[in-house]
């Protein structure tokens, strides 16, 4: 497969408030937490192989469900790598792609296409009836028993939801609930991979901590706010700050929510602020 444009969001994130400056005609998506990659299928529809940002394949077992539609390229989040795709592939017992995007199909390039036409070719392949990959739902195992197989079609390949970017107020929170990790604004008529054809919105809270460490490159920080990540150590870049911080001081650091699977951590910490009014 040919290296595909990055069809991600990009930019910096914004808040739910700045998306009320964007134009109606916008679109928005859950942002779905895992590793971005694209698939490719073969003459026969079959998945033949997945590879990540870089072009670099990927080992998964999405390799191997059958599609039914050949010269397939589809984008979207793999359940891997992050906590909440890991967590996923772990329910679902294998890997799953969140489906965002269409790059080609039957061998056709579609990414000079705008976005709403490549997903209203994606809706159309993803719903279509006539296309079953004709697995019974149980198999049994060599001890006799049955078990519930696991799905080889497009079930492993869900497309993710769509609303005008003026709904995105009254379904942000249940994405949130849901495993989304914030939500993603498309514009419906750029190409893929053009600059400003999408961004982010992501939830961002406050931490108030204390600098414990720091050198060049890293700072050593400790919560020190009030409640249930009080006490907690965790490190974070510092080369914008390594020249004014010293141990001791008072920051102000902006994260994406938690990361909880084993030892809490923040996502993405950055240092935001010094706060010279409390030294």
């Amino acid at each position: 497969m040919t290296r595909q444009p990055y069809t991600g969001a990009t930019g910096r994130c914004l808040s739910l408030q700045d998306t009320l400056s964007l134009p109606d005609h916008w679109l928005a998506q859950p942002k779905m937490d895992g590793m971005y990659a694209t698939v490719c299928t073969d003459y026969s529809g079959r998945i033949t192989g997945c590879f990540s940002r870089s072009g670099r394949r990927v080992d998964s077992d999405i390799v191997g469900v059958e599609l039914g539609v050949p010269g397939l390229v589809l984008a979207g989040e793999l359940s891997a790598h992050t906590q909440a795709g890991l967590d996923s592939r772990q329910r679902a017992g294998c890997d799953t792609l969140q489906v965002f995007d269409c790059l080609a199909y039957n061998v056709t390039d579609l990414n000079g296409l705008g976005y709403s036409a490549r997903r209203h070719t994606l809706m159309q392949l993803a719903m279509n009836p006539e296309f079953d990959p004709g697995r019974r739902p149980l198999k049994r195992t060599t001890q006799g028993r049955f078990v519930r197989r696991i799905p080889r079609g497009w079930s492993r390949c869900p497309v993710v939801p769509q609303v005008n970017i003026r709904r995105l107020p009254g379904v942000y929170a249940n994405w949130l609930e849901s495993g989304a990790e914030g939500a993603v604004l498309v514009h419906p008529d750029k190409a893929a991979g053009k600059r400003q054809s999408k961004k982010k919105v992501k939830v961002s809270d406050t931490l108030g901590c204390r600098v414990e460490q720091v050198s060049s490159r890293i700072a050593c920080l400790l919560v020190m706010d009030e409640g249930e990540f009080s006490g907690l150590q965790f490190t974070v870049q510092s080369k914008a700050w390594a020249a004014a911080l010293s141990p001791g001081d008072l920051v102000d650091v902006t994260h994406n929510g938690w990361y909880t699977h084993c030892y809490p951590q923040p996502r993405f910490p950055r240092i935001t602020r010094i706060r010279v009014d409390l030294q």
